[in-house]
């Protein structure tokens, strides 16, 4: 199957239980059924809305004792059982959540989709994917061994990650992640009916070496993409690190995969997919119409465009500044070319790309300028005639 097949199926064929929680519930509870359940948000209605707590969400607030499930509850744009998978990809990798509530079209909760469903299609959609290393995060920020998880705490809730390599003498030792941190908060301590929650310190924390229960799912840059999500399904991880020579070179979530079903073709012209633009941005606006100009630019060089994909992805290195890492896959009957470009601008960005795109137009195809992979057609072909 086709991403662009499974990314248009409705919402509707994968739902589940949501796992919910009320209104009043203290917080106490509300990290009870998270670590109980092993789930990164639960559901919480109010009136004819429903709203999600995310780990995070917990991990950023203060004063935890005094708070009810309601204060922390984020509403989600609405995603109903006949809406296309892409929509509810688009949402969670949006929000960086892995699971939505889903309606009927009467407003009434039906269930939930999780990004988990999601990918399990995926993982069994069709041939092998891309490198791993064209999906995942490169340089991924880490923390020590011997490190507070205070300071685990911090990384997580400035940079809004879920998840951290662990090193210990520069070399991979293992991973920490917000659900592991909510789990070392609790248990509560109860006196009558009221719930007390341990508050972080800085005095005496944990290290994190001190939490690290499992081995991560750890791949090599080269692996196949889908083998790498097929394994993190199979051991019921939410991320892969990967790593050459002993080095982090990078890591790929659930999330990295739930954007490639979060982008929607453009219904004219060449199948173009954009995924992570930044929405409601001129910049993003004229990036965006940029791009697909030049890939039909490129199509009538190269005889058609199979499939044309950019993935923008964004990292904050800096307080109050953003920067942004494109990377560019576009297939055509005989050829596949494949660009990255990183920047402060996404504009610039694109720009970059853009000029690349025109050098081969102008250029013989065997010109060395770009990077070209053989297509799928010609590794096939290949395979059957030794």
């Amino acid at each position: 199957m086709r991403m662009s097949d499974l990314a248009s199926r409705p919402v509707g064929d994968l739902l589940s239980e949501p796992v919910m929680v009320e209104t009043d519930d203290p917080v106490s509870e509300v990290i009870g059924r998270l670590v109980a359940k092993q789930v990164n948000e639960v559901f919480v209605q109010e009136e004819t809305r429903v709203g999600v707590i995310t780990l995070r969400s917990i991990l950023r607030a203060g004063e935890l004792a005094s708070r009810k499930a309601s204060t922390l509850a984020v509403t989600p744009p609405v995603v109903r059982s006949d809406d296309a998978i892409s929509k509810a990809a688009k949402i969670m990798s949006n929000m960086r959540v892995r699971s939505l509530p889903v309606f009927d079209s009467n407003g009434k909760l039906r269930g939930s989709v999780s990004s988990v469903a999601l990918l399990q299609q995926v993982a069994t959609s069709g041939p092998p994917g891309k490198p791993v290393a064209e999906v995942m995060t490169p340089r991924p920020v880490t923390t020590d061994y011997s490190d507070s998880l205070d300071k685990a705490r911090s990384i997580m809730v400035e940079r809004d990650f879920d998840h951290l390599p662990v090193t210990r003498n520069g070399q991979l030792s293992g991973l920490v992640t917000s659900l592991d941190i909510i789990s070392v908060m609790g248990p509560t301590e109860k006196r009558g009916r009221i719930s007390k929650l341990p508050e972080p310190s800085s005095k005496g924390s944990i290290q994190v070496g001190g939490v690290l229960k499992i081995s991560p799912v750890t791949c090599e840059p080269a692996n196949d993409s889908l083998s790498v999500l097929s394994s993190m399904l199979s051991q019921d991880r939410t991320c892969s690190i990967i790593v050459a020579k002993g080095k982090v070179e990078g890591i790929v979530t659930l999330r990295d995969y739930v954007r490639l079903l979060a982008a929607e073709p453009d219904s004219s012209g060449p199948p173009v997919y954009l995924v992570g633009l930044p929405e409601n941005d001129f910049e993003s606006s004229q990036a965006k119409e940029k791009f697909r100009r030049s890939v039909e630019a490129l199509g009538h060089v190269y005889h058609g465009i199979d499939e044309a994909r950019a993935i923008v992805k964004t990292r904050s290195p800096e307080k109050n500044r953003r920067r942004f890492e494109l990377q560019v896959m576009i297939r055509t009957p005989g050829e596949q070319f494949d660009f990255t470009e990183e920047g402060w601008s996404i504009a610039e960005v694109f720009e970059r790309v853009g000029e690349k795109m025109k050098r081969l137009m102008t250029k013989p195809k065997d010109s060395p300028s770009h990077h070209r992979r053989p297509s799928r057609e010609e590794i096939e072909s290949a395979r059957y005639s030794e």
